[in-house]
């Protein structure tokens, strides 16, 4: 087997590696006994998305992306990022339930599904989404818990989120602005 070809396919088993990882974390996020533990919940969120971060731009690089991985990759992302954070706000919830605390996770949940079907599961052709993409919105919620928010900002946070998410907005990717800062950068040195 040509070292290429060798490389190839080894990118793409190791994208494939780090989308079941990010499925994962969603899932023990979200089966992670007792209620509570918002800090280990949200960490296994912020896992699942950095994993995420990585697996599609090696499944490119593999120059074979696949329908099937970029939808393994979807849902995984609606599992960890879009599931996991309703799970971890229906749990952390204040003992007093409010209209805010029972509306919040479903809304947020349904958002997060109703952008996949929305703006596609396909392979991603372009460096801007539509709407604020399901994993950028998991990383925000989870950073919130980890900022230790109380349970009712989490709430307006998690509304806010889902608006985000299903709304028409344009949002460069983080690959896009990895680049940008990297041009921005070299133009900088050239310059000196």
């Amino acid at each position: 087997m040509p070292a290429t070809q060798l490389s190839s396919t080894s990118q793409h088993v190791l994208a494939d590696v780090l989308t079941g990882c990010n499925l994962a974390a969603g899932t023990a996020a979200i089966l992670l006994p007792g209620d509570g533990r918002p800090l280990r919940r949200s960490a296994l969120i912020l896992f699942g998305a950095l994993c995420d971060s990585f697996d599609g731009p090696l499944a490119r690089r593999s120059g074979n992306p696949t329908v099937f991985g970029a939808a393994a990759d979807s849902i995984s992302d609606l599992i960890s990022c879009g599931v996991a954070p309703a799970a971890l706000l229906a749990r952390c919830g204040p003992s007093r339930r409010t209209r805010l605390s029972r509306i919040a996770p479903g809304f947020y949940m349904v958002a997060a599904a109703w952008r996949l079907a929305r703006y596609g599961i396909g392979p991603r052709t372009s460096h801007v989404f539509r709407g604020l993409p399901v994993t950028g919105a998991g990383v925000l919620f989870a950073a919130g818990c980890q900022a230790r928010l109380p349970a009712r900002a989490l709430g307006y946070l998690a509304v806010a989120l889902g608006i985000a998410m299903v709304s028409p907005i344009r949002v460069l990717s983080g690959e896009a602005l990895v680049r940008r800062d990297l041009e921005t950068l070299d133009i900088a040195v050239a310059g000196s």
